[in-house]
């Protein structure tokens, strides 16, 4: 759903290896030619040749923040925002100026993540978060004490980040290239105290702002301040309504019904609810949830383990009825109601 209202592609690669993320995190590795590779042929065999030169939304967990990170040292002119959860490893190399330009979030747990002598993850965050700081980059430091290096619910603190930066930096040229990007005006921004968790405008911040978390506007501010104080960031806002409804009669008694959906981009689809009239009548999945989120970051959950969106209910020939359904999100809102085709 993030990717279709903003035309994105999706890029998720497999990395085969023998010796865990050692032997591909460094792009020098092969890991960063290969992704350019990728792109241009995946491009041509789609007919999507602007792929070859889209701007990146880059997202990595562990080794794979490492990753980000240097990512944005060496393709740094390609990268529209980055974000990285428990990245690792403490990298020591110094950043060109075009990655100062890149907005930055760092999740990390403290003392709770992965800190063990060679993962460093505590470390990580902290150097890198001073390191660009201190040099004008735009970066933010989101710390979340009570999880941990594989639990975070990251993903509604990542998508709202990554969708104020979108707004205000994607491409308006007829290629989309990333040679189009937009700066960022860093004095339009907001500042985040990490230590007192109050939030400033930028132009109102009386002092130096470089030890404090720079964040892309007032709305993302105020969700890293509940994030970092709570963990996770509440979906306000109920999902969209389906829509493609259709209804089939099966025999003399059911019907077969049919829908299609997106997912709440803040937090998803937890079931679908049947009505007839309001008396609830079916609920989809009829036990568990709809859509599961992964809150380790390394195990994919796949589009296709989802059930077809179809349910068959009991309505006998003739009967006085009204069908409708809605979508009811992970935060327990619910969309307006949409009826199905009458008979």
């Amino acid at each position: 759903a993030f990717a279709k209202k903003w035309g994105l592609a999706i890029v998720g690669p497999d990395l085969y290896y023998r010796k865990g993320c050692d032997v591909w995190k460094n792009p020098e590795s092969g890991s960063g030619p290969s992704l350019l590779a990728a792109l241009e042929k995946v491009g041509l065999t789609s007919r999507h040749i602007e792929l070859k030169d889209a701007p990146w939304l880059l997202w990595g967990h562990s080794g794979g923040g490492y990753w980000t990170l240097a990512m944005m040292k060496n393709y740094s002119q390609r990268i529209l925002a980055a974000f990285c959860y428990s990245p690792a490893f403490d990298p020591v190399w110094d950043y060109p100026d075009a990655a100062l330009k890149i907005p930055l979030m760092i999740r990390h747990a403290g003392a709770g993540d992965a800190n063990a002598s060679d993962v460093r993850c505590w470390q990580t965050a902290v150097n890198t978060f001073h390191k660009l700081r201190e040099k004008g980059g735009l970066v933010s430091i989101a710390y979340t004490p009570y999880q941990n290096h594989n639990y975070s619910f990251v993903r509604y603190m990542a998508i709202p980040f990554y969708e104020s930066v979108l707004s205000k930096r994607l491409p308006t040229g007829a290629q989309g290239s990333f040679k189009e990007m937009k700066d960022m005006d860093k004095t339009r921004g907001w500042l985040g105290d990490t230590l007192s968790l109050n939030t400033y405008a930028y132009n109102e911040y009386p002092k130096e702002p470089s030890a404090l978390s720079w964040l892309p506007d007032s709305m993302t501010a105020a969700k890293w301040k509940e994030f970092v104080i709570t963990g996770t960031v509440i979906d306000r806002t109920s999902p969209p309504q389906p829509y493609g409804l259709t209804k089939t009669r099966h025999h003399n008694m059911a019907v077969e019904l049919t829908w299609r959906a997106d997912a709440d981009i803040e937090s998803g689809i937890k079931q679908f609810r049947i009505y007839d009239r309001d008396r609830l009548v079916a609920q989809f999945p009829e036990q568990g949830v709809y859509q599961r989120f992964d809150t380790n970051g390394d195990d994919a959950i796949s589009m296709s383990d989802l059930p077809t969106m179809k349910a068959v209910v009991a309505l006998p020939v003739g009967a006085d009825s009204s069908l409708t359904i809605s979508v009811v999100n992970h935060f327990d809102l619910e969309s307006p109601k949409v009826a199905f085709p009458n008979d």
